[in-house]
């Protein structure tokens, strides 16, 4: 189910532009395949205004993923000095690796926890927070735990391509086949 309202400034008067728009609503979804990843439910409420999404709170669940978030995202101009308000935190209180390999094309297995905060540009995002995965298995890795601050800037939503920082920890770790 949805409820949405919207507006458009000055319509019959010029062309208009995404700052132009003024679109607030909430959505309920039931049972539904997203990207190839299964969920049990998902809700939104939020509003789009001035070239900006304010997310009051969003929500999903299913077998492979339980997390919400709340806050504002919106692109920013490519001046470096511009004010960018996007500021979004987020909350993924169980993913596991396995079942989002669909979305994560990841050879990776385990169970991820994470809280944290985006801010910055959306054509620079800068993720600040703190991580748990139990049960991680990757190619001549293995940890029973491993948990981690992390601080971690992306060009153009190029993951592969990140900089930042991680202090980690981890438990029971084997490493190309060896206990460490």
């Amino acid at each position: 189910s949805a409820r949405v309202r919207f507006g458009v400034r000055e319509l019959l008067l010029r062309s208009p532009v995404a700052a132009d728009y003024d679109v607030e609503g909430t959505a309920a979804l039931g049972p539904s395949t997203i990207r190839g990843i299964a969920l049990t439910k998902a809700s939104f409420e939020g509003a789009y205004r001035e070239g900006a999404t304010t997310i009051r709170r969003v929500d999903v669940a299913g077998p492979a993923l339980e997390a919400g978030g709340t806050g504002v995202v919106a692109p920013c101009p490519a001046n470096p000095a511009a004010i960018c308000p996007t500021d979004f935190s987020y909350d993924i209180a169980r993913a596991d690796l396995e079942r989002l390999r669909p979305f994560v094309s990841s050879i990776v297995t385990g169970v991820l926890a994470t809280k944290g905060r985006l801010t910055g540009s959306l054509d620079r995002p800068h993720v600040v927070g703190d991580a748990t995965v139990t049960r991680l298995v990757a190619p001549e890795f293995e940890a029973l735990t491993m948990s981690a601050h992390y601080d971690i800037t992306a060009p153009s939503l190029q993951f592969e391509s990140a900089v930042g920082r991680a202090e980690v920890r981890a438990s029971l770790l084997k490493v190309f086949g060896r206990s460490m």
